[in-house]
Formats: C-alpha cells, sequence, structure tokens
C-alpha cells in the first residue's frame, strides 16, 4: 500500500512539473519618438510613394525600459500603422486613430493668415493606439493606450502612454 502512495505522489509530483506555467505580464510604457519633416534639412524625411498612394514618416526615440527605438509610421488609405523597432530587433506594430475632436491649435493660430501653408504654425492632436503584432521578445504582446501629439515647425514629437501585456 505504500508503494501504490509514492507512486501515485511520483506521478502527481510528475505533472506538476510538467504542466508549463503561464503568467501574462502587463507593465506601464511610456515613449516618446520625434520626427522630422521635409520642409528643413532632415536625416529622414518623410516620403510620399505615389505608386501606392502613401506617406511614410520615420523617427527615433526612447520607451524606458525598452531603450532607444526607430519609428516608422505609414498613412495608408485612411489607416495609420507605426513599427516600432528596438535595438535588439524586436518590434511591435500599432495601428493608432486620431478622431477629427482630437486636433486644437494655441489661441488663434489655426486662423493666422497662410495658416495652411506657413511654417512652424503649432498644433496638437490626441488619439489611441493598439498593438496588432510584435516579434522577437515582445511575440504575443498585447495592449493599448493614449497618444499625444505636439507640431512645431518641421518635427512633431509624439507621446505613448498605455499598458503593453507581455505573454
Amino acid at each position: 500500500m505504500r508503494r501504490i502512495g509514492a507512486l501515485f505522489s511520483a506521478a502527481l509530483m510528475v505533472l506538476a512539473f510538467a504542466v508549463p506555467v503561464s503568467a501574462a505580464t502587463t507593465i506601464q510604457v511610456s515613449a516618446l519618438v520625434k520626427e522630422t519633416f521635409e520642409r528643413a534639412p532632415s536625416n529622414t524625411p518623410c516620403e510620399f510613394d505615389e505608386i501606392d498612394e502613401s506617406f511614410t514618416c520615420f523617427g527615433r526615440g526612447n520607451a524606458g525600459r525598452f531603450g532607444q527605438l526607430t519609428s516608422v509610421v505609414v498613412f495608408d488609405d485612411g489607416m495609420v500603422t507605426r513599427t516600432i523597432t528596438f535595438g535588439d530587433g524586436s518590434t511591435i506594430v500599432l495601428a493608432e486613430e486620431y478622431p477629427l475632436e482630437g486636433f486644437s491649435t494655441p489661441g488663434r493660430s489655426f486662423d493666422a493668415p497662410g495658416q495652411l501653408v506657413a511654417f512652424g504654425n503649432p498644433a496638437f492632436q490626441t488619439g489611441t493606439f493598439e498593438v496588432i503584432d510584435a516579434t522577437g521578445s515582445l511575440t504575443g504582446a498585447t495592449g493599448s493606450g493614449t497618444i499625444s501629439q505636439v507640431l512645431a515647425g518641421n518635427t512633431i514629437q509624439i507621446f505613448f502612454t498605455g499598458t503593453i501585456t507581455l505573454p
């Protein structure tokens, strides 16, 4: 009887160690991306692809614990997707949405003469993001959050705040 009890206990221990424990980790993230436009000298100005009718902008930034990053945002058929690449080669792809009511300009700068053609008129934009794909050490990541953009001159600073859940 002891032998059966010992075998049963051993079998339970084997099962207990054989079942993988999966615990997702949700973390707060904040990142800053800076993009420059073609109106002034830029190392990586935005590009318009006439064939695809898409607009692509390149940026650099930092995501706190994830470190330095590069960013490529593509505006295509009303969709905005951003691929962020980290130092280890891992990527995360975001779907971004910018509702019209999230756009504003300080004071009366929107009504200034030449506002749509002048260089340097400031503007603010808010929106949301959702993680739609990830690779490398971030494979399987999910998450969402808010975006705040500040545009002035030939530079836009984009602030991301939200959560990422890693498997």
